[in-house]
């Protein structure tokens, strides 16, 4: 999770984005300690779609760092595979472990 997030902040970074967090480890933090235990027992809507056989929002998340990475010149591996990975989910309709 972390390298995905510090991807995110370099493509803001260079695309001259504030995402208001004084960089990757204050937003991490952030995630951790305050955004995801209330919503722990939520079901992610791109874990629903991927189980109902539905295309997700994926291209819309990982996809765009992915995409904005490379107009430029800037590698995100890390989002790059989650974006392939769940395509390919999405594309064979398998339904992932839960």
């Amino acid at each position: 999770m972390q390298a995905v997030i510090a991807e995110i902040f370099m493509v803001a970074a260079a695309k001259k984005v504030d995402l208001g967090f004084d960089g990757p480890q204050a937003y991490y933090r952030q995630l951790l300690e305050v955004e995801l235990p209330p919503t722990r027992a939520h079901r992610a809507s791109m874990l629903q779609d991927l189980e109902r056989g539905r295309r997700t929002e994926i291209d819309s998340l990982n996809g765009a760092i992915v995409r904005y990475g490379a107009e430029l010149g800037l590698s995100t591996p890390v989002n790059a595979t989650i974006t392939a990975l769940i395509r390919a989910l999405e594309t064979q309709h398998v339904r992932p472990a839960t």
